[in-house]
């Protein structure tokens, strides 16, 4: 039977209707926070934002408007805690308004194979909003002629034994990526800091630097400082991981802003961040 993941985000995080959320995703581009131009770049793997598109959309174009076509393993938190801590669909299709995406059963078998720690469980993606709001991005510039691997991790037992697992799950993508004939990008996915605007920048400043330092220990370490995990925690340090094993040497932020600049709330912000790893 063919498993269907419907777009449970369309309709709140970004628009049910197709022709509004291309002039959404369009508006991404244009904004004076977005990156204005289309200009692809090579890179191993990014980190991009997951909020709504009307707040978080500006800044992940940053990263989409570099980005090559090619196949993606995308890497995102379980904010529910829904199902396995790792968990992977192994077959299926992804539905948006733009259409759908197949997921590469190869791809995603050899995640469970080889990590031994991802586990095959629909359950963990079914109301998760964060892997699909790239989809979107994805579309609007290559169509449907694409197939995606989506990773969830939950965050909820995040000591150094998480840490390295993920960072052990990320290397051995890495090592699928490799022995693979097609091209494959990851794209991990992560708010930063919530809470007031003083503290949101100030304990995001510290995270990105951990980030760029490319040690998982490092972001563990930077985490425990601020006394907060942001909700891609695992997705990033797996996603580092991964990009370090295939051979990257730095990240390079794109943007960096809030939902500040949308909302101009200063008690109630949230962080944003595009990177890409190269």
């Amino acid at each position: 039977m063919l498993v269907i993941r419907e777009p449970i985000a369309a309709g709140v995080f970004y628009n049910l209707d197709k022709n509004l959320l291309t002039k959404e995703i369009e508006a991404s581009f244009k904004h004076k926070l977005g990156p204005k131009k289309i200009k692809t770049e090579k890179f191993r793997a990014s980190i991009v934002p997951h909020d709504k598109i009307h707040l978080s959309g500006p800044v992940a174009a940053w990263v989409f408007s570099k980005m090559e076509k090619a196949n993606y393993i995308i890497i995102g938190p379980n904010h529910n805690q829904i199902g396995s801590k790792f968990a992977v669909m192994r077959e299926g299709i992804w539905k948006t308004p733009f259409g759908e995406v197949i997921v590469d059963p190869k791809i995603a078998q050899n995640t469970i194979d080889k990590t031994k720690l991802i586990e095959y469980d629909v359950m963990a993606h079914k109301e998760e909003h964060a892997i699909e709001t790239q989809l979107p991005f994805l579309q609007y510039k290559f169509g449907n002629d694409f197939r995606i691997v989506p990773i969830a991790i939950a965050n909820s037992f995040s000591d150094m034994d998480f840490v390295d697992a993920c960072a052990l799950i990320g290397k051995n993508i890495a090592q699928i990526i490799k022995a693979s004939k097609e091209p494959w990008r990851i794209i991990g996915t992560t708010d930063l800091s919530n809470g007031t605007k003083e503290n949101v920048e100030r304990n995001d400043k510290i995270l990105l630097k951990s980030f760029a330092s490319m040690k998982p220990e490092k972001i563990f370490d930077a985490t425990a400082s601020i006394n907060s995990r942001f909700c891609g925690y695992g997705a990033t340090i797996a996603t580092i991981a991964a990009a370090k094993e295939l051979g990257a040497k730095k990240t390079k932020l794109l943007k960096y802003s809030t939902s500040f600049e949308v909302l101009e709330d200063p008690m109630a912000v949230s962080g944003y961040a595009s990177l890409i790893i190269y």
